[in-house]
């Protein structure tokens, strides 16, 4: 049961897991990413920027850092960040005692394709694909 894991604040605007004590996380996150001991995750969402039309942005570890700090959290915070709807979120646990694990997962859905689907990129240049992003988080009970 996950509520035994963490705490979910699910909104429009991001993800919030608060951790009932520091665990430990593995994440693709831009603030504390990698393998860290964590009271917070947020996923939070950002507006879109194709074509880098906008460029004053602060950065994205200033971003989530000033994000968490109006939130009110303390202790270590690992943050990501998507242009996706949070309603991708997707979450499964596994437990095998004593262990839990929990893995979680936005994506961007735009450009969505299944394995063994021709790809539509056939170009061999400098011009860097359309970016997108797929957001995991892992974390366990352990300490």
């Amino acid at each position: 049961n996950h509520k035994q894991l963490f705490t979910l604040d699910h909104t429009d605007n991001h993800v919030h897991l608060a951790l009932p004590a520091p665990r430990l996380v593995l994440s693709s996150a831009v603030l504390n990413g990698g393998w860290v001991r964590a009271n917070h995750i947020v996923n939070l969402r950002v507006r879109e920027n194709f074509m880098g039309k906008r460029t004053d942005f602060q950065p994205p570890e200033d971003t989530l850092a000033d994000y968490s700090r109006a939130l009110g959290l303390s202790g270590s915070v690992v943050g990501l960040m998507t242009a996706a709807s949070l309603s991708s979120l997707r979450q499964v646990s596994l437990h095998t005692p004593p262990a839990t694990v929990t893995v979680l997962v936005t994506a961007g859905l735009a450009n969505a394709k299944q394995a063994g689907e021709v790809a539509e990129w056939r170009n061999i240049d400098q011009t860097a694909p359309e970016v997108g992003t797929i957001n995991l988080i892992l974390f366990t009970n352990l300490n």
